[in-house]
């Protein structure tokens, strides 16, 4: 009997209640399920955007059950309930279309397998729009509002957030009765020097001051760094600040601004401290549950440094669980061991590469003068067409525009097709090139390379997305790379040397059977596949070279 999920999702972002609440949702689906005798095996309900992929946590749970066979079909209040982008959206139709999921069902809509995935991808695609449109009337509205001095973002500590009375779906920015006093008494600390800045900070919490409370963390006392921050904020001289621009805002300021010039001479300049430590993968990885970036971090125990990356769960609805640098390059290292592959085998499949890329350069050259020549000649006849009608030969003027209309489509799609082919062999020949040392890297993984190199091997052999809860790593390898693998796997066969002879014969034997075909292998064909991935993608391998000793 075919398993039904439920998915209701309403976007964080959503603060006007304009879209049916999850319960709403839910109970639909439920009426659903029973009207029509489903089996519904999991349920859920999620507060999230799902306009960027790979940050709803419930979403990818449902994902990873329909890709293990859990999951036949899915119930939803509407489409873009399940995707508002489209990376996620070509996904769910590619579950449609490969029959992982038997249909999605909604109060409205029936989306089969192998039927009705136009509609699908129109809803999708609908939906992803207007995520889009949607942007950008938020990003009009909150630059016009900034232009304005208003604040688009957090009322800084004294002021509070609240909604415009006259016009009630504007936010603005008014002083805090209960904090703006305790913070302008900090200010004159400051200003006086009657306190040190961990002095001012363990004056606010005996004073009573606290941060207001959020909808994901509650009241808790100012930190040392919160304190910091503030005091080199311009907001309390009457400014705003967006993208590196000041503009004068409409609050009330806090300091003049000769008192925040003031503040800035006793703080000193604003120094970052230094990075000591390069971590290889820092920045590389991606959070699989929420698609935050992934930390690295340092600790000194009592047996000695531990390294270890975690998500930053910026949010905080993630998690903190990771994995050590240790088990991360040896999870790294065994999943780029799929791209070893025999030196010899490689040299001679990447020669036969070499010459697929050569016959298409000739062969298109070949196609480029037939073309050229087919254009001279439609040229040709559309000049002695005009010489025709203009010497009054051709007098009957409906038949000289049917034939100069006729001549023009025919040059038009001559030009089209002749700009549509271009090979550029030196491009092709030169991530060829970048592919073979990065599949020789990768496939002998340089567990004592420094920081930067394994950063850069891992960065351009593909997508890194971290696992926190399962304290794994999965790597996407570039399709290039697995493109060129296969190949060499597919023709093995083709590509394996002789079990007689030196290695030097066989070598030569190797590449005479597969350049010219042997008595139980014929020529080696090139997917055209491979060669438009050649001819598209970009690898940069800067500094391989000089870094190690690559043939």
């Amino acid at each position: 009997m075919p398993k039904y999920a439920i998915y209701t999702r309403k976007s964080n972002d959503d603060k006007k209640l304009t879209e049916k609440s999850t319960g709403e949702q839910l109970n639909e689906c439920r009426q659903i399920a029973l009207r029509e005798g489903l089996t519904v095996t999991w349920e859920c309900e999620e507060s999230r955007s799902a306009r960027t992929p790979g940050r709803r946590l419930k979403y990818t749970e449902l994902v990873r059950l329909i890709e293990r066979g859990r999951i036949d079909g899915v119930l939803c209040w509407h489409v873009n309930r399940l995707v508002r982008n489209m990376e996620e959206g070509g996904r769910l139709v590619q579950f449609l279309v490969d029959g992982r999921i038997k249909e999605i069902r909604t109060p409205h809509a029936t989306y089969k397998s192998g039927e009705n995935i136009l509609a699908v991808v129109i809803e999708a695609a609908s939906a992803t729009q207007f995520s889009i449109d949607l942007k950008n009337t938020v990003k009009r509205s909150m630059d016009g509002n900034f232009r304005a001095g208003g604040c688009n973002y957090k009322a800084p500590q004294g002021y509070r957030n609240v909604r415009d009375p006259i016009n009630f779906e504007r936010g603005r920015i008014e002083v805090d009765p209960e904090r703006f006093r305790l913070i302008r008494k900090a200010w004159e600390e400051l200003l006086t020097g009657t306190a040190t800045l961990r002095q001012i900070t363990r004056h606010l919490s005996e004073w009573g001051y606290s941060i207001r409370a959020t909808l994901n963390r509650p009241e808790r006392p100012v930190s040392y760094l919160a304190v910091t921050e503030m005091f080199r904020n311009p907001f309390y001289a009457g400014f705003v600040k967006q993208n590196g621009e000041l503009v004068r805002g409409r609050h009330e300021p806090m300091v003049s601004v000769a008192e925040f010039q003031l503040a800035q001479q006793i703080l000193g300049p604003n120094k970052t401290a230094r990075r000591v430590h390069e971590h290889a993968f820092a920045g590389l990885l991606k959070c699989a549950y929420c698609g935050q970036t992934v930390t690295a971090e340092i600790k000194k125990l009592r047996t000695g440094v531990w390294e270890g990356y975690h998500c930053s769960n910026t949010y905080g609805k993630c998690t903190k669980r990771g994995l050590s640098s240790t088990e991360l390059e040896q999870q790294i290292g065994g999943q780029l061991s799929s791209l070893r592959i025999d030196s010899d085998i490689l040299e001679v499949a990447v020669e036969t590469i070499r010459s697929a890329v050569r016959e298409q350069r000739t062969n298109l050259a070949v196609q480029t003068s037939q073309q050229e020549q087919a254009l001279a000649r439609v040229e040709e006849r559309l000049r002695k067409l005009t010489d025709m009608w203009l010497s009054g030969l051709l007098t009957d003027e409906e038949r000289y525009r049917g034939l100069e209309s006729q001549l023009s489509a025919e040059r038009l799609e001559i030009q089209m097709a002749m700009n549509g082919k271009v090979v550029n062999e030196g491009m092709m020949t030169q991530n060829l090139d970048a592919s073979v040392r990065l599949i020789r890297l990768a496939g002998n993984w340089l567990g004592n390379s420094d920081a930067a190199l394994k950063k850069q091997v891992a960065h351009e052999c593909g997508r890194l997305l971290f696992f926190g809860v399962e304290k794994r790593v999965e790597l996407e390898v570039r399709p290039l790379l697995k493109d060129i693998v296969s190949f060499i796997e597919d023709q093995r066969g083709s590509f394996e040397p002789p079990e007689m002879g030196s290695q030097s014969n066989k070598k030569a034997a190797l590449q005479r059977q597969v350049c010219f075909g042997g008595p139980k292998h014929s020529g080696v064909e090139v997917p055209q596949s491979l060669l438009d991935l050649l001819a598209s993608d970009r690898i940069e391998l800067p500094s391989f070279e000089t870094s190690i000793g690559i043939p």
